[in-house]
């Protein structure tokens, strides 16, 4: 059944305010889309960020004022590189990994009929684990984890309206947020002319769709510097 509220229902609600979940970068509740180009380090970027959750260290300078339940969808990590980053990063950033799990190369796209359900069915199991459902769940890479390309503006809606109940569903009762969400993103190949030059396409120039620019609450831009 389809919930609604009334204004002064909605106005009545508890929800928490958006705790950050890192100081003056994540926040309890966000939706993030990173975008980079290929190697520039998004994976390595999003997993030692879980890890520093994991353990409760400042994240590239920035505070972690305390320890966050973290799921890493790896759909270009096989489990052995996975574990060789881990065991790296860990060196210099201890950590029980207990606040920290990894979901590699998952089998079902998540803008099909069965994405939603696999996505609960593991936010399931970490809660299981846990006794919380994942407070920030990283998708990495979005092009391999769902149907269609990521300039098709209804596979991308279909797949980012996923993503959206996912976070729905990880609420723990109505006055909270759910997980915050970070979804790495390959910068769109640019488009030239045929006299060579770029063609300017607006907002979609580095995400490749409307729909990608238009759904986050913070977007982060990563390059190679020099």
């Amino acid at each position: 059944m389809p919930t609604i509220y009334s204004g002064q229902e909605l106005a009545a609600l508890k929800i928490e305010q958006l705790e950050p979940i890192v100081e003056g970068l994540l926040r309890a509740g966000d939706k993030v889309l990173l975008v980079a180009k290929q190697k520039v380090g998004k994976s390595i970027w999003a997993q030692q960020l879980l890890v520093c959750l994991d353990g409760c260290h400042d994240f590239v300078g920035f505070r972690v004022p305390k320890k966050r339940v973290g799921l890493y969808i790896a759909a270009e990590g096989e489990v052995d590189e996975l574990h060789l980053n881990d065991r790296h990063m860990r060196a210099a950033l201890p950590g029980a990994g207990t606040h920290i799990y990894y979901w590699s190369l998952p089998e079902v796209k998540f803008n099909s009929p069965r994405g939603l359900a696999a996505l609960k069915e593991v936010a399931d199991k970490v809660r299981s684990r846990s006794g919380v459902f994942p407070e920030v769940t990283v998708f990495d890479p979005s092009r391999f984890l769902m149907r269609g390309g990521q300039s098709d503006d209804d596979a991308v809606e279909s797949f980012l309206d996923t993503l959206n109940h996912y976070q729905a569903y990880t609420k723990p009762n109505e006055d909270s947020v759910g997980s915050t969400l970070l979804v790495m993103h390959h910068e769109h190949r640019p488009k030239f002319d045929r006299d060579g030059a770029q063609i300017n396409e607006g907002p979609e120039t580095y995400t490749g769709s409307m729909v990608w620019a238009a759904w986050p609450r913070t977007m982060l831009h990563m390059w190679l510097d020099g």
